[in-house]
């Protein structure tokens, strides 16, 4: 079992915003856009390579668990 994209994405940015403190325009045009630049210069100041792909090793990073319910 995998999450869809989108519910990635949501996930991803709620945790980003609200656990690690980066700023995502989500009122812009292109909010997916804006989620991945964080999650790519989340993944620098990692040390993952950012290459903006949520993979397991960016879910651990985040504090996540591969499959953490967001509802």
């Amino acid at each position: 079992m995998s999450l869809p994209v989108k519910a990635r994405l949501s996930l991803v940015s709620k945790v980003l915003t609200e656990r690690w403190g980066y700023h995502i325009d989500l009122m812009g045009n292109r909010p997916d856009r804006a989620i991945i630049k964080a999650l790519t210069l989340f993944q620098k100041d990692k040390g993952i390579g950012p290459n903006g792909i949520i993979c397991e090793k960016t879910f651990e990073a985040l504090g996540l668990k591969l499959y953490e319910n967001i509802y």
